[in-house]
C-alpha cells in the first residue's frame, strides 16, 4: 500500500503543474529539480527595463465599460482558477476567456520552466493590448524540496516577468507568492525555500512600482507550511479544492482593483 502511495505522489509531483484541465503543457519537472533559466536572471534589485513594447495580436471580445481587464498567466492552478470562475475555452488563443466579479478574465498557460520565460514573452506580445493587470504565478513543484536550491532561478524568472509585464508594456503586475503542498509532499527544506522566496517577494514589490503580492501561501498554509488539508484536492494532490479557490479568489479580486 505505502509503495502505491509512493508512486502516486511521485507521478503528482512530475506532473502536478502541467494542465489537469485538458490544455496541455510541457511536462514539469519534480520538485526538487533546479532548472536553469533558458533566460540569465537579472542581478537582484533594479531590473534594467527595456525599450516600451508595442501591444497587439490577439483580439478579444469588448468587455463592459469599465471592467478591468485582468491577463492570468499560470499552469494548471491558474487554469483551473479559470473553470471556478466559469470561464469559457477560447480556441483563437487556447485559453480561457469571461467576466467574473467586476473583471474581464483571460486566461494562458506558461510553459513549465526553463522555457516558461519564452511563454511569458509571447502571450504579453499577443495580450498586452488586452490587459490592464497581469497576474503572474510559478507552480508549486517549481520550489525545491532542498533549502536554498533553485530560489535564484524562481527570483529570476518573477524579474524577467516584471521587465516584460511593467517596463516593455507598463501593465500593474500581480505575484502569487508561494503556494504550499500537501503534507506529504513537504519538507522542512521546502518550507524554508517559500518562506525565503515570500519574503525576497515582499521586497521586491516594495522597491518597484507597478507591483502587487497575493498572498497565497498566507492564505492557504498551516502553521507548519503545508497546505491545509480542507483546501487541497486530495491528500496527495497539491492543487487547491473549490474551497480553497473560495479563500483566494475574493483576495484576487481585491488585488486587481488595487492595481488597477
Amino acid at each position: 500500500m505505502r509503495g502505491s502511495i509512493a508512486v502516486v505522489a511521485a507521478l503528482l509531483l512530475l506532473f502536478g503543474c502541467t494542465g489537469i484541465t485538458g490544455t496541455g503543457g510541457t511536462p514539469t519537472p519534480a520538485a526538487g529539480h533546479s532548472p536553469t533559466p533558458a533566460h540569465t536572471p537579472v542581478a537582484q534589485g533594479t531590473p534594467t527595463l527595456e525599450a516600451t513594447g508595442t501591444p497587439g495580436g490577439l483580439e478579444s471580445p469588448t468587455p463592459p465599460a469599465g471592467e478591468t481587464r485582468l491577463l492570468m498567466l499560470g499552469r494548471s492552478v491558474t487554469e483551473n482558477w479559470g473553470n471556478y470562475m466559469g470561464l469559457q475555452y477560447d480556441d483563437a488563443r487556447g485559453g480561457l476567456v469571461g467576466e467574473y466579479g467586476g473583471l474581464y478574465v483571460i486566461t494562458r498557460h506558461l510553459d513549465s520552466p526553463p522555457t516558461l520565460p519564452d511563454t511569458l514573452d509571447t502571450y504579453m506580445a499577443e495580450e498586452a493590448g488586452n490587459a490592464d493587470v497581469v497576474f503572474f504565478k510559478l507552480c508549486f513543484v517549481d520550489f525545491s524540496q532542498t533549502g536554498g536550491e533553485g530560489l535564484a532561478d524562481d527570483e529570476g524568472y518573477v524579474e524577467h516577468a516584471y521587465q516584460v509585464i511593467v517596463g516593455q508594456y507598463h501593465k500593474k503586475m500581480i505575484v502569487g507568492n508561494a503556494l504550499p503542498m500537501v503534507e506529504q509532499d513537504t519538507t522542512e527544506g521546502l518550507v524554508q525555500n517559500h518562506e525565503a522566496y515570500n519574503a525576497w517577494l515582499d521586497e521586491f514589490a516594495a522597491a518597484h512600482p507597478d507591483v502587487c503580492v497575493l498572498d497565497l501561501y498566507g492564505s492557504l498554509a498551516t502553521a507548519d507550511g503545508y497546505l491545509n488539508q480542507d483546501y487541497a484536492s486530495s491528500p496527495e494532490d497539491s492543487h487547491p479544492n473549490s474551497a480553497g479557490y473560495d479563500v483566494i479568489t475574493p483576495l484576487l479580486l481585491e488585488k486587481a482593483g488595487a492595481c488597477s
